[in-house]
Order: structure tokens, then sequence, then C-alpha cells
């Protein structure tokens, strides 16, 4: 293993002086005045934190070890269950949906002794680009106000980027882990799809494309910690047929060559971005990386694929969410709807099969290259509500997260990385990599931010 990837290894594990409980009081304190302007975090779990936090100390008293992840403050989307505390998934008529079941992932949080400190806000059913919801109003983004936070775990993007929490967990369907993140200057690791167990049926399973696309993802400080909470998170639960025993530090040797996508689909890229990519380019070939510039294979056809799949499921149990969900959300699904041609039965079934062709395309590239290195989001941030002013804005937010949305349908790893530079706006790349390679996204992740966090190289944050 490399060296860059034994800084990436959780060994090393938290630190195990005492005093979680006090620090946590203190650190509530803070957050509270943050989450008033920012309304990151929508139901704050003050009394429960504080009894984790005081089972740490407890632990430590007895000289018992600590978990992995002892003392990281965790939010938890509000469409992730936590026994005890409800599941809105930022709908009225889930106000009242208290669940008596953590999800597996908050499980295993509990289990790395993390410190789960609340639902984070999203939008209704997580169906739309800017973070806000019918039941508790729009989260603001913590570096400009003028700009959203993205979508749709912003709640959790937020409340990691301005200190209040040290890991979001939230979802990923086509970027709504990473653009959030990307918005917020952190970090964060879409994983391969089934290499972390979900359960979100809602009392029903899914149809094929919610089944394939979406997957939990992780946003953190820095990408030593998404490392380590990668490697709690990793592995089979029952609950979800899909999760496989994949070893959570599998990789691959180092190739050294990069894929540079520099303008995906030659769809346009705004100059800071060109700018990001270029600086992250530079650090590659200075760390002896042969960069190599190209497209992805079928990318038109994954772009495709991704609208008209998701859309068609979409338009199916459009008369009932139409009812559930805010005149916000409702519009910007409507723009959606107007703009996807919808899928016969007979489309359908020749565009599952065509999304496995497409796949083999990507795994192809991959097996040459380490990864595939290009924009998380190909435009400035844009301003609240760009989604859904009008058509076009509509349109152009969808165009500008294209990179996401393709690799979101073949269903490989990403893991983004802040390139923000001081008195700028963040602005997001993304190492995008084989199936089950999520160790070596991080790898190269680290390999960037080496540059403009030096001092996180074996930190573990938390309180």
């Amino acid at each position: 293993m490399s060296e860059i990837n034994s800084q990436l290894s959780a060994d090393a594990g938290p630190a195990v002086d005492a005093g979680f409980r006090e620090r946590l009081q203190a650190h509530l304190a803070t957050l509270s005045g943050k989450n008033v302007r920012l309304n990151a975090l929508v139901d704050v779990f003050t009394e429960d934190a504080l009894n984790q936090a005081q089972r740490l100390d407890e632990k430590h008293a007895r000289g018992e070890s600590l978990g992995p992840l002892a003392g990281m403050t965790v939010s938890v989307k509000a469409n992730i269950d936590v026994k005890g505390h409800v599941s809105t998934h930022g709908i009225r008529a889930l106000q009242d949906n208290v669940v008596d079941q953590d999800a597996p992932l908050v499980a295993r949080l509990r289990e790395a002794d993390a410190v789960i400190l609340g639902h984070a806000n999203m939008p209704d059913m997580s169906m739309r680009f800017h973070t806000a919801s019918q039941l508790y109003g729009a989260t603001q983004n913590c570096i400009d106000a003028s700009l959203t936070p993205g979508g749709s775990s912003g709640g959790d993007a937020v409340s990691v980027g301005s200190g209040m929490t040290t890991l979001g967990l939230g979802n990923d369907a086509g970027g709504s882990v990473r653009i959030p993140a990307s918005f917020a200057g952190v970090c964060a690791l879409k994983p391969t799809t089934g290499r972390f167990a979900s359960d979100r049926t809602m009392g029903r399973d899914l149809p094929f494309a919610a089944q394939v696309i979406p997957v939990d993802g992780l946003i953190a400080t820095t990408v030593t910690d998404l490392a380590r909470a990668h490697q709690v998170f990793a592995g089979v639960d029952v609950r979800d047929p899909r999760s496989l025993p994949v070893a959570a530090y599998y990789m691959t040797p180092l190739r050294k060559r990069i894929a540079l996508v520099r303008d995906p689909g030659n769809g346009g890229v705004a100059e800071p971005v060109v700018a990001a990519l270029a600086r992250a380019e530079e650090i590659l070939r200075r760390a002896g990386f042969d960069v190599v510039e190209c497209q992805p294979p079928a990318f038109d056809k994954a772009l495709e694929l991704y609208g008209r799949l998701i859309m068609t499921e979409f338009s199916q149990s459009w008369p009932l969410l139409s009812q559930l969900v805010g005149d916000d959300v409702r519009r910007y699904l409507e723009f959606g709807l107007a703009n996807t041609q919808l899928l016969t039965l007979r489309e359908y079934i020749a565009a599952v099969a065509e999304r496995m062709n497409v796949q083999r395309e990507w795994h192809t590239m991959l097996a040459q290259y380490d990864a595939i290195l290009g924009p998380v989001f190909c435009e400035r941030i844009p301003v609240i509500d760009a989604d859904i002013v009008s058509k076009e804005s509509n349109e152009t937010c969808g165009r500008a997260m294209r990179l996401c949305s393709a690799s979101s349908l073949v269903g490989v790893p990403a893991v983004s990385v802040s390139m923000r530079e001081s008195h700028s706006l963040p602005v997001g790349v993304q190492f995008i990599c084989a199936p089950f390679q999520e160790t070596k996204a991080l790898t190269l992740a680290r390999v960037l931010e080496r540059q403009w966090l030096p001092d996180t190289t074996g930190r573990m944050s938390g309180i």
C-alpha cells in the first residue's frame, strides 16, 4: 500500500482523551447560534447526543477501546431513519413519522461511537436541486447567503461546511452529496452501488432505477474523515439485498494515469471550474501522474438513459407525489417531466438493457486509468431558486451536473474535493473510479487535499 493510501487507513483510530460530554455541551451552545442563521439541522437530538457522549466518557473510564469514529459529530439527512425520531422526508404528511429502528448506516455510526447530532434539512422527498422543504423552509449557503447550498443533501453539507458537524450522512442520485459539498467547500464520497447498505423503502420497495442509481453517501471536512467513515459503512446488511461483502480498503495498484474530462460532453464549463481542474492537473503531474485529456464513453447515451429512466418512474407516481410536495418542488418536477420524453414499456425494457452496455463501456475505460478527473458542477454556484425560475435556468442546472448524473447511472464510486482558494468561492472536482475502488478515489483526492489542508494527515475530527 502506498504512502498516500497509508495516511487514509483507520489504524490510528480516534484520540482517547475523555471529556466528550463537556466538549459536546460547549459545541451545542455554539451550534445553536449558527443553526438559527443557516437552518441546516431541523431537529437537534440534544438529549440523545449528550447521552452518547456520556457513554463515551464512561467507556473511557472503564479502560474500554473506543470505536473508530468516537467523538465525531454527525448529521443525518431527514430521509434516513434514526430510532426514536421523526423521518419526515421534508413533507407535512410525514411530520409525525417516528421510527422504531435505525437505518443500517445509522446503526453502524452508533457501533463506531459517533455522536449523532440531528436530522438535516432536505427538499421535499429529495426532489429538488435547492434545499428548501415545506416543513422547515430553506437552508442558507454557509459561504454566501445569496447562493444556493445545492441539494438534495444541502442541510448536511452546510452543517459540515459551517463546523456544526464533522460528518454528514446523505444520499446521492446524481450529485446530491457531491454538489452541496462542493458548494460548501468540503468533500464527499458517493460509493459504488451495493457498497453501503440502505433502507428507505417507506413501506414498499422501489422500481428499478430507484434501486440502482441512488446511494447513501458521505460529506466530511477532510478526506481522512471520509476514509474512516467509509471503513465503518462498507459491508453487508440483510435489510438491503443489494449490499455486497467487499473489503472496505480493497484497492488495485495505482497506474499513475488519470483521464482528465475537462468539459464533459463538450457542454461548456465556467472559468472558475476550468481553473480548478487546471490546478488539480498540475498537482497530479507534479506527483508523477500521467494526465490524459479525453471524454467518457457513451456520455450522451448515459445522460439520456439517466433522465428518461428516472422521469418515467416518477411519472407513474406523479398523481400521488404532486399532492405530497410543495409548490416549488412541484414546479421543479414539472419542468423535468416537460423536458423528458417518457418511455413506453417496450422502450423502458430496452433502456434497462442499454444501461448495461453503457456500464460496460465505462468499466472498460476505467480499467485503463486510475480515475476520471472532472468537474462536480460545470457552472458557477447558482443563485437561490435558479432551478425553478424558468425552464432555461432549470435546464442550465441540469446540464451543469451532467458528469454526476452519468456516473450515478453507471453506479461507480466518486470522491469530490474542494479546490477553493482564499477569497474565492469553492469549486469542487471529483475522481470517478472503477467499481469498489473507493480507496483509490480517496487516495487520489488526498493528493489534492494535501495542497490545501496539509495539516489534516492522520487527523481525526470531532468533539
